[in-house]
């Protein structure tokens, strides 16, 4: 089993400063504060992950989406190949990892249509596809990527960073234009990941049927199980698909009908769900952390590995909460980043 996760270096320098300061001050700027990546980065490795999906936003390297500083992007490729960890790059124009959601170059917030799609507006339309077209040329056949990630979380419709009271989406028409375009410009995996429930077998189908028969094997899949969100009042129906059909046996069908495609698992919560406070705060306020935070216990990811992951097919495992174990460690509770070290080396109790 391969073992990866989802690492966002504004975030975790952030959460790290944080607990540097004791609670008093906290910055994003990450190039700033090399060492902590480098450390965080090591650390991820002697735990066992082998590898991270990189989040670098659009705001990081452009403020107009044509002209780009590639620096950060290439500082974070060389400094995962020093610590031989492999790199899913996640790529624009839109959609990536964490709230809110969308992410655009502070310049072209101006064009953000209030309906319908992004790129129904022309210029977001032109800014996507220039911006794919700016990443692939110059990252398509880099050796320090082993593949893209496109799209989070689509066909949701998310917040926009900076608007956040704007919710859209990206139309199919601009996702078949731009799988096209990744298949014609790497030969590396293309990556897409679903909240869509493993037992929605028409949805999963009619949503990305079309997508991964361009994509054909370069295509990969992942799956948010979202264990925190199968309960009667949060998703009712959700949880009665679990009642009448393991989540194993909901996974093969999308196994079997995508039969080109890898399906792996993506962001498998491995953290508290969290209440918008930094990581420092929520566990500083805890009784005892060093058993529990604020709801999650030693030995809740492992329950989720073995209800929703031991009996499938899947090779490849992304958690989701590196921040999390990190601060954590920093604050002197080991057991975030233990848990973590226990499914890596392959000690799953039952």
């Amino acid at each position: 089993m391969n073992i990866w996760t989802t690492f966002t270096p504004g975030k975790v320098t952030w959460e790290l400063t944080k607990v540097q300061s004791k609670g008093k001050g906290a910055t994003s700027d990450w190039q700033k504060n090399l060492p902590i990546i480098k450390t965080s980065l090591q650390k991820l490795k002697t735990t066992g992950i082998v590898g991270i999906r990189l989040v670098i936003y659009p705001s990081e390297i452009t403020k107009d989406g044509r002209i780009i500083n590639w620096k950060p992007i290439d500082t974070m490729l060389n400094l995962c190949k020093e610590n031989k960890l492999a790199v899913d790059f996640c790529i624009g124009p839109f959609q990536y990892p964490h709230y809110p959601g969308i992410f655009l170059p502070e310049q072209l917030k101006q064009y953000i249509p209030q309906e319908n799609y992004l790129d129904s507006d022309k210029t977001l339309a032109i800014y996507g596809m220039d911006f794919l077209q700016k990443q692939l040329t110059r990252y398509g056949n880099d050796s320090r990527i082993h593949g893209f990630h496109f799209a989070n979380e689509w066909p949701d419709f998310q917040r926009i960073s900076g608007k956040e009271t704007i919710r859209i989406g990206v139309s199919e028409a601009f996702m078949l234009h731009a799988a096209t375009f990744l298949k014609q410009k790497t030969k590396k995996p293309i990556l897409m990941n679903t909240n869509i429930d493993a037992g929605d077998k028409r949805k999963i189908w009619n949503t990305f049927d079309k997508l991964l028969s361009i994509l054909g094997k370069q295509a990969k899949l992942g799956f948010d199980i979202y264990p925190s969100q199968e309960t009667w009042m949060k998703s009712p129906l959700q949880k009665l698909r679990r009642l009448f059909e393991p989540y194993p046996k909901s996974l093969a069908w999308s196994c079997k009908r995508f039969n080109d495609c890898e399906i792996y698992f993506t962001e498998v919560e491995s953290q508290p769900w969290g209440n918008g406070q930094s990581w420092y705060q929520m566990i500083s306020n805890e009784e005892n952390p060093n058993e529990t935070i604020f709801g999650f216990h030693k030995n809740d990811l492992q329950k989720t590995w073995n209800k929703h992951i031991t009996e499938t097919s899947c090779q490849t495992v992304n958690l989701w909460g590196s921040d999390f174990w990190l601060s954590a460690d920093a604050m002197k509770i080991s057991w975030p980043l233990e848990m973590v070290r226990k499914l890596t080396s392959g000690r799953t109790d039952k």
